[in-house]
């Protein structure tokens, strides 16, 4: 069981790690302004894309994704993502962000 539960921590740090890349490209210094506190994938406000973009909906129609592609990049749940999996997608975003932000002196404060 635990091994399930890392891969699929694992695939969640790579969603959002694709994430990451896909706002490094089409929005440079986009971890500037998302608050690291605020943050959380389960709020439309305070998701990545909210933060950026003022909602969540409005996030996927400047960044030409649709729902369908929103998972793929850890923007939002698949559904292998039950509650734990949230916080576990929002700390995976958070360790994007300080990566950029600190570099390889992450901390793992929330």
């Amino acid at each position: 069981m635990k091994n399930l539960s890392n891969r699929k921590r694992e695939r969640r740090r790579a969603r959002a790690a694709a994430g990451a890349a896909l706002l490094d490209r089409l929005v440079p210094g986009w971890w500037r302004i998302v608050r690291i506190r605020k943050l959380n994938i389960n709020d439309v406000c305070y998701c990545v894309t909210g933060q950026l973009f003022g909602s969540y909906n409005e996030g996927l129609e400047q960044l030409h994704l649709t729902g369908n592609d929103a998972p793929v990049y850890g923007f939002t749940s698949n559904d292998e993502d039950e509650d734990p999996g949230m916080w576990d997608l929002t700390r995976a975003w958070k360790d994007e962000i300080r990566r950029r932000r600190y570099g390889d002196r992450v901390g793992r404060a929330s």
